[in-house]
């Protein structure tokens, strides 16, 4: 730090004018002294002579009277007057002595005043000093240097003396200036320092200068004060500001840190489910797969799919789909270990990650699968979650991340398309070029959907106690070249997945209203079930549509018949209760396709208004010799019954099937025993021929049919009836 303190033996530069000044005074006093001396001196030394001569002459003259009276006392009266001048009784002495010398030795002799002459010599001895100065008096050779030389010795002493005297009190007046100054200047600034100091030592400007009293840097330590007051106060402003700047980048970087955690939990968690999101697992996954796995151990990544959720938004709405999807999140969340991670997709998508051996995955899957034991409730209505599960390995199965989630969805949409009892699956090789194809299929369908290459064909529902034809149903058949050789089960899931199935159930039912209305203009009338997906059920617009082409082609609204799945009425939302209301007001019967073969609830049986039960063929294969199929055929015909509804067994391809339902009071069998499906020009040519008018139904002879060989379902690509995505 610079001293900034005052040398208090340098002067200030006014204080060196000043004394500057002053000397030259001293100097001009000086002189005027020394020449008023020598004025002084000229004038006392003619004033000095005047008396001496007047004196001498006086002193002659007494002299010469009194030597001449010879009278004692009158000489040492004369002696006493001549004394009486004391800047002239030198003088007197010394022209006496040198009259008594030259003239009166002889007269004094001769008068007896030896005494006298005598007393004079000793008493002018006793003024050797005066003798001296007597001799250097002007006028008188010797005598008159002797008189001017100590006078003038005495005058210079007192010039010098009085010159030095006022040389000692200019210094001294000098001096005490000098240290008024300096005090004037130094103290406050040594105060200014200490204060400074003290400030800088500290950190507080709330030190102030002490009282100074008067100096000649008068009101310094105000000045000093108010300033450091300005300082303080400033200080002080910027320490409340400084207080609130910090409140506002505390505040801001609280609000930065719950935005930045907001963010966080944007980008890597599900606001739906609570858990770590995709991008969450795809970091995750990175982290796994670039650390090398111990021996013996796998990364497995499961990808699940809750069916019922894509149903649930459809049919309940969004809410509803939301809470199916926090509750899936918690029981998932149950599934977390050390090894085990679980994350939400997205939609009706989780994911689990896990270390483990490549045996144990199956047992994973097992595990995830067990969640579908905790069903969900909505108003009343007991909803199965449905997971189904694709999954692969690292590094088994793939080599990085990108190709591990890749393969785990390729087996979770075969599985989910899998119309097999089969929910979860691990990724195969050949679920690539399945994938593959179907991604060749479903181009295929939208370009037969959009150009319209297909076509419909009917089957047969032959009522059990009459033998008579009570109603068709219509199957679409491809005639794309693409796609021959493909079944409905392949083909159906496809459209069902690329939202196709709407243009193609709107196509279907105005192809057969179409055909219908050409037969009615024959008079032949015969009703035909169409098969509905959910998906053209949900929508609102539909049973207008069907109005609108029953009263285009002039025909009876009872001839429309609608077969619905069981997944339609699981999912069932206000727009399809509104919908099956209006079609049950229109006369359009409603026929509940492959009963038993998903997620049957009675309480649909009872609320919904069904006049049709269809028993799936895959209990109808196993008659008459599984004990099982025959329970549960027995038992659902007796309660459809009960109920009030009718009941159509599909699949019968043999006659002892044939009459076992016929035994067990089923009213309507559909199978390959009875009749393929045939194309819309062969069944009207047959109908044309073989329809009774007086009854109004084509009869078959069942009997005769029972002469020919059975009919075994053994092809795995053979055309089925239309179904929706089971």
């Amino acid at each position: 730090m610079t001293d900034h303190s005052l040398d208090s033996g340098a002067f200030h530069p006014s204080l060196r004018w000043s004394m500057s000044g002053f000397a030259s005074l001293l100097f001009l006093f000086a002189f005027v002294v020394i020449a008023a001396g020598c004025a002084i001196y000229q004038l006392q030394l003619r004033h000095t002579q005047t008396e001496a001569e007047r004196a001498l002459e006086t002193a002659i003259s007494g002299m010469t009277d009194g030597i001449s009276s010879a009278d004692p006392d009158a000489l040492k009266k004369l002696s006493e007057r001549i004394f009486a001048y004391p800047q002239a009784k030198r003088l007197v002495v010394f022209a006496a002595d040198q009259s008594l010398r030259l003239d009166a030795r002889a007269k004094l002799d001769s008068a007896g005043a030896a005494p006298f002459v005598d007393w004079i010599p000793d008493r002018i001895s006793s003024f050797s000093v005066s003798r001296a100065l007597v001799s250097s008096v002007p006028g008188s050779g010797t005598a008159t240097a002797h008189y001017v030389a100590p006078l003038l010795a005495t005058t210079f002493l007192w010039i010098v003396l009085t010159g030095t005297a006022l040389v000692i009190a200019s210094l001294i007046v000098a001096f005490r200036e000098h240290r008024k100054f300096s005090n004037a200047v130094t103290i406050p600034a040594n105060a200014i320092e200490r204060v400074s100091n003290e400030i800088t030592r500290t950190g507080n400007l709330s030190h102030r200068m002490p009282r100074l009293g008067s100096t000649d840097v008068g009101g310094i330590e105000a000045t000093v004060n108010k300033l450091l007051n300005q300082l303080d106060n400033q200080e002080k402003k910027k320490a409340l500001y400084r207080a609130h700047l910090e409140r506002e980048v505390l505040k801001r970087t609280t609000a930065l840190a719950a935005s930045n955690e907001r963010l966080h939990k944007l980008a890597y968690m599900s606001s739906e489910a609570e858990m770590p999101n995709r991008a969450a697992f795809l970091n995750r996954a990175h982290q796994l797969c670039s650390a090398p796995c111990s021996d013996g151990t796998a990364i497995g990544l499961f990808v699940v799919r809750i069916s019922l959720v894509r149903y649930a938004n459809e049919a309940f709405g969004f809410d509803v789909g939301d809470m199916i999807i926090e509750s899936v999140a918690r029981t998932m969340a149950s599934l977390r270990s050390n090894t085990t991670e679980v994350f939400h997709l997205g939609g009706s998508e989780f994911a689990l990650l896990t270390v483990d051996s490549p045996e144990a995955m199956q047992e994973v899957a097992t595990e995830i699968l067990r969640i579908d034991d905790t069903a969900f409730v909505h108003k009343g209505a007991t909803l199965n979650l449905r997971p189904k599960v694709g999954y692969a390995t690292y590094p088994v199965d793939a080599s990085n991340v990108d190709d591990l989630t890749r393969f785990a969805m390729l087996a979770l949409n075969a599985v989910t398309g899998s119309e097999s009892t089969q929910s979860a699956l691990r990724y195969v090789p050949t679920l690539l070029a399945e994938t593959i194809s179907n991604t060749r299929l479903e181009t295929a369908i939208k370009h037969a959907v959009d150009s319209g290459e297909f076509e419909a064909h009917f089957q047969s529902r032959v009522n059990t106690q009459t033998g008579q034809v009570h109603g068709l149903e219509a199957l679409v058949r491809w005639t794309s070249p693409e796609l021959q050789g493909y079944s409905n089960y392949q083909l159906i899931p496809i459209a069902e997945r690329s939202l196709l199935i709407t243009e193609l159930d709107s196509q279907m039912l105005r192809k057969v209203t179409e055909w219908l209305g050409m037969l009615a203009l024959e008079g032949v009338r015969i009703s035909v079930a169409v098969n509905l997906s959910a998906r053209s059920l949900r929508r609102a617009s539909l049973p207008d549509e069907i109005a609108a082409l029953v009263s285009m082609h002039r025909l009876r609204m009872e001839q429309i018949e609608l077969e619905l799945t069981e997944t339609v009425l699981i999912e069932h939302s206000e727009v399809v209760n509104r919908n099956l209301a209006l079609f049950h007001e229109m006369g359009v019967s409603l026929l509940l396709d492959d009963f038993g073969s998903g997620y049957s609830s009675l309480r649909y049986l009872y609320e919904l208004p069904i006049s049709t039960v269809k028993i799936d063929a895959l209990f109808v294969r196993g008659l008459p010799g599984d004990p099982a199929s025959l329970a549960i055929v027995e038992s659902t015909i007796n309660l459809a019954h009960r109920l009030g509804k009718r009941v159509v067994a599909e699949g019968v391809e043999t006659y002892a099937q044939w009459e076992l339902l016929r035994s067990m009071g089923c009213d309507e069998v559909q199978g390959y025993f009875l009749m393929r499906p045939q194309p819309a020009g062969v069944v009207a040519d047959m109908l044309r021929q073989q329809f009774d008018t007086s009854v109004g139904r084509l009869t078959i002879d069942v009997a005769s049919l029972s002469q020919t060989e059975d009919f075994t379902w053994s092809e795995p690509k053979v055309s089925t009836p239309l179904t929706a995505a089971k």
